[in-house]
């Protein structure tokens, strides 16, 4: 089964078709672009409703929706049966509910008189309307031609509410017969080539903006090229504006089109054969096709709308339109909230005792453009104007409801949306970024209280934030302007140390602390370690340098080798003048070990000893000479093993050569490596 939604509403121009299936049985209605019938206005909710056909019946029920669902005006409390035909309303947005069976066929003349007029213009053939003669034109001898005694059959463009109310361009084939109509319901159109045009039309010689139609008055309007390539034509005469007139003919560049006042109607035979506003026919003409044309349209809308009577000769009480059948579809427009058309009405009519329906129609489209200027700022985000425009409008306005309606459902969506941006703003850590968001939320809506509490909440973590940012600023301030202090004094601790000024130098250490105790810092553990080092250092150097003096080196040394591990790895890595006197004071000892030593045949650690004294006395002579001599020694050795492992092949006292070189010379000698290389050869 296939049902067509039809709009009632103006904010929705094109129809909805939905075909039932055995597998496809339910629809959705909503604002999200997921639902089947996607309705992408504030006061529709996210998802609205939901439509289902089983057994042959289609229900209908509301999803918990913010406006609500209305079924021929009555809200919707529970899940109810729907019938073609029944007005259908989620939120404010009406459709009419069409059905069509799977095989349908074509009605017949007599179905066509009965089937009241759709919302647009349609177009009938007026030959198959029983009762209503063709008016035939005279001719200038005062008879009909031939042809016009037969009546042709011409087609004429009615329907009630669109002939009454709105005009219409037409657009035209090359044979002038119609091919698309538009109504022209706003203030400005604009003609041409592109998708957003208001009037498309999708020809190589219309141009992208090639025209404008505008009002000027009550539905009269004029139209206006827009400098298009292929020009503007009112009866192949290029114009650049043109007051229009009813039955005017157009041609957009190659495109022909023609101008339907409103409460008039037209034949296109006519327009083909030149007559009518495309024609120039003389007054008496015109006053005959005035007289039939307005004779058609009284038969025709007789014909349309139920009559008081039982069927009788047009002219008759029963084929009349009697003034309870206007107001009839006055009330009828009212219920539909079309109050352009109850304005139309009554005052093309001149209805009397209308003044009450006048002044609310009046009144509700006065407070229409207040609701839809209401919705203009709730699209930019501007809810106090929008709050201010909602105040403006008539208690007794239909749009008052509308209005809040639809502005409690904007606000809240707003709020929500704003309100995951700052719990994510949040979650990222980002707080000033969410109290900004917060602040302007609640500048928007100063008397939302879960705006308010949130804004509370956001404001006093910023705060926190803030004081946090504000105390580690404040030490790091501190923290460099006592580094830089520190610098100072630690630069003068080394040259004291290294002058061998070492009170000084644990004076000046002393200062650079108090730099970060001045500012409640914490001293840094490189300056605690320095200074504890530092008095390690002096007190190793006080005490060896008293026992040297007493004779007492052989105690002495230990505490200079500590002495000179601690100022390797702990202070500078460079000797200073306390270095210097250690090692003097420790020379005539180590050169008494070397020799003792080098007796000893101990030359490896002989060579150690003799390394030392000559790195703190290079000029010593003694030391030097016995240090060669190692050397000499050694490389003796290993040309013997060389000889042994090479001439005779003897690696067994090879290796008794290579192993005493080894011992003989320090690791870092290339000796030393050289001999360890050739006994690995021999084993292997």
């Amino acid at each position: 089964m296939k049902v067509i939604f039809k709009p009632l509403s103006a904010s929705i121009r094109e129809s909805f078709h939905f075909d039932f299936t055995e597998e496809n049985r339910r629809l959705t209605v909503g604002r999200k672009p997921d639902n089947d019938l996607s309705i992408p206005l504030p006061n529709v909710s996210s998802y609205h409703a939901v439509i289902e056909f089983q057994n042959g019946v289609i229900a209908i029920e509301d999803l918990n929706s913010t406006n609500g669902v209305f079924v021929n005006g009555k809200k919707l409390t529970e899940r109810v049966p729907v019938e073609c035909g029944d007005r259908i309303a989620f939120g404010s947005i009406d459709f009419l509910l069409e059905c069509e069976s799977e095989a349908s066929e074509t009605p017949s003349p007599a179905q066509i008189q009965e089937e009241e007029p759709e919302n647009g213009t349609v177009m009938v053939d007026v030959t198959e309307i029983p009762d209503i003669p063709l008016v035939a034109p005279v001719s200038e001898e005062g008879k009909t031609s031939g042809a016009e005694r037969n009546p042709a059959k011409k087609t004429v463009l009615f329907g009630m509410k669109n002939v009454l109310m709105s005009p219409r361009l037409v657009l035209l084939d090359d044979n002038l017969n119609p091919t698309e109509e538009f109504v022209l319901d706003k203030g400005e159109m604009i003609v041409g080539r592109e998708a957003d045009s208001d009037i498309q039309i999708d020809h190589v010689s219309i141009s992208r903006i090639h025209a404008r139609l505008i009002r000027k008055g009550d539905n009269s309007f004029s139209v206006e090229d827009e400098n298009s390539t292929n020009g503007l034509f009112i009866k192949d005469k290029r114009v650049s504006e043109h007051a229009l007139r009813h039955g005017d003919l157009l041609r957009f560049g190659d495109v022909s089109a023609v101008y339907l006042a409103p409460g008039k109607l037209f034949s296109f035979e006519d327009l083909k054969e030149g007559k009518g506003s495309a024609g120039s026919p003389d007054n008496k003409k015109k006053l005959l096709i005035v007289v039939g044309g307005v004779l058609l349209f009284l038969l025709i809308i007789l014909m349309l709308l139920p009559s008081g009577g039982s069927g009788g000769v047009p002219g008759q009480k029963g084929n009349r339109l009697t003034r309870a059948e206007i107001m009839k579809e006055v009330h009828l427009s009212m219920e539909n909230q079309d109050w352009d058309k109850v304005v139309e009405l009554i005052q093309s009519f001149q209805l009397k005792g209308a003044d009450s329906e006048l002044e609310k129609a009046k009144m509700e489209i006065a407070n229409r453009s207040k609701f839809l200027a209401m919705n203009q700022k709730i699209q930019s985000g501007d809810f106090s104007a929008a709050r201010d425009l909602l105040s403006r409008i008539d208690p007794k306005s239909v749009y008052l409801t509308k209005g809040n309606e639809v502005l409690k459902s904007a606000e809240s969506s707003y709020i929500d949306n704003e309100g995951e941006k700052i719990e994510g703003k949040l979650g990222d850590g980002d707080l000033e970024s969410a109290y900004e968001l917060a602040a302007l939320l609640k500048e928007k809506f100063p008397d939302n209280q879960d705006v308010q509490e949130q804004y509370s909440d956001v404001a006093e973590k910023y705060n926190k934030f803030k004081k946090r940012v504000a105390a580690r600023t404040a030490y790091v301030k501190r923290q460099r302007a006592a580094n830089r202090k520190a610098a100072i004094s630690l630069k003068k601790a080394r040259e004291y140390y290294l002058n061998g000024r070492i009170v000084d130098a644990l004076a000046s250490i002393t200062q650079a602390s108090n730099a970060y105790l001045e500012k409640n810092l914490k001293i840094p553990s490189r300056i605690r370690h320095l200074k504890k080092y530092m008095n390690e250092v002096r007190r190793n150097y006080e005490q060896g340098k008293q026992l040297a003096l007493q004779g007492k080196v052989s105690k002495a040394v230990p505490l200079f080798e500590r002495l000179f591990e601690i100022s390797r790895q702990n202070l500078y890595g460079e000797d200073g003048k306390v270095e210097q006197d250690s090692m003097a004071l420790m020379v005539d000892y180590y050169m008494d070990k070397a020799s003792s030593l080098y007796r000893e045949q101990n030359y490896a650690a002989a060579y150690n000893f003799l390394v030392k004294i000559l790195k703190a006395k290079p000029g010593f002579q003694k030391a030097a000479s016995m240090k060669m001599e190692i050397e000499d020694k050694g490389q003796e050795l290993y040309n013997k093993g060389y000889i042994e492992q090479t001439q005779y092949n003897d690696c067994k006292q090879a290796i008794f050569y290579f192993r005493q070189v080894i011992q003989m010379v320090p690791k870092t000698d290339p000796l030393y490596k050289k001999a360890l290389k050739r006994i690995s050869d021999c084993e292997q």
